[in-house]
């Protein structure tokens, strides 16, 4: 209650207090208060939390148990580890089990921060400069290329020029991708009737001939031309020029605890997944596994890295159309 207090007396630190969380063992803080906190805002019970984590957008979760409730703080550790979600635990209690700790301050009270993506704000900050920056002059450069694009999409066949779709970004959130429209209108709503036909397993779809895709459409996926369009996204935000490419929220629903990771860093238009040999050929976990070797070894060398693999990816897209 006391850091809740705190951090609403300080709404210039742009946090917001979604509210609390109920233990199954109240520490006798919470029941010699128990008036003061029906008047905040009661979540879930710890046992509902990853309920209301998967539905909610949660950045993260600050722990405010005493030592005895241990049972209780190992879980949420270990949860919020799992979802990849930061976690701050008051220093009443030391766990024996830690990922990423670092040592803060948060007005004066001491905190174990423990993160589950690369605790490097300076280079991350770097990151979107150069997102933002690449962004930029890669529109502008391209912006002949989305003309004629343009024109041969309307020329191919009736529709929008971009296609939108709602996926899923950092923590969970909704986002508008956009895309240059390689399908048929209509295409979404006949992938029940081509289940059968996936070539990949877990909730991914993907087949190598899909019939929904149009002429021009099989060229502009050929080069990548159709996924530019994303440079809006990363300009605006939502995404990062690298990192693990953007789910559909139906497949987040079908994800495993330890896929869930991989919602803790920005999504992006390239990733390690997108350069490798024979991708098409890898199972699901395989390809979370490498968004989770990204997530966990991130640099920005690394990052230049996949940018300059990502080229040839491009030109050899011709092979595909021989």
């Amino acid at each position: 209650l006391k850091i809740a207090d705190l951090i609403e007396r300080h709404k210039k630190w742009g946090l917001n207090v979604l509210g609390f969380i109920r233990p199954a063992r109240e520490s006798n803080e919470l029941n010699a208060r128990g008036d003061a906190l029906d008047e905040k805002k009661i979540l879930c019970d710890i046992k509902n939390l990853p309920e209301f984590v998967h539905h909610n957008v949660v950045d993260e979760i600050i722990i405010c148990l005493p030592g005895k409730n241990v049972d209780e703080i190992d879980y949420l550790l270990s949860f919020c580890e799992e979802e990849g979600i930061r976690s701050r635990l008051a220093l009443e209690y030391y766990p024996m089990i830690i990922a990423k700790p670092t040592l803060e301050y948060f007005h004066g009270r001491p905190f174990l921060t423990f993160n589950m993506v690369p605790d490097k704000n300076f280079e991350l900050l770097l990151k979107r400069v150069i997102d933002i920056v690449v962004s930029i002059i890669a529109l502008i450069l391209f912006s002949p290329l989305f003309l004629i694009t343009a024109l041969a999409i309307k020329l191919n066949s009736p529709g929008p020029v971009i296609f939108k779709q709602t996926r899923i970004g950092l923590a969970g959130r909704n986002f508008t991708i956009y895309k240059f429209r390689s399908m048929h209108i209509g295409a979404e709503k006949s992938v029940a009737n081509l289940l059968p036909l996936n070539e990949r397993d877990g909730p991914a779809f993907k087949i190598k001939d899909d019939p929904r895709v149009t002429s021009v459409g099989r060229i502009i996926r050929a080069f990548y031309i159709d996924e530019l369009p994303q440079l809006v996204n990363v300009l605006k935000g939502d995404m990062s020029l690298v990192g693990p490419r953007p789910p559909l929220p139906s497949e987040v629903e079908k994800y495993e605890k330890w896929h869930r990771r991989r919602l803790s860093m920005k999504p992006g238009m390239t990733c390690f997944w997108q350069i490798s040999e024979g991708k098409q050929k890898f199972t699901f976990p395989e390809w979370m596994r490498l968004d989770l070797k990204y997530i966990d070894e991130w640099n920005l060398t690394t990052d230049f890295k996949i940018m300059l693999k990502t080229i040839p990816k491009v030109f050899a897209g011709i092979k595909s159309l021989i």
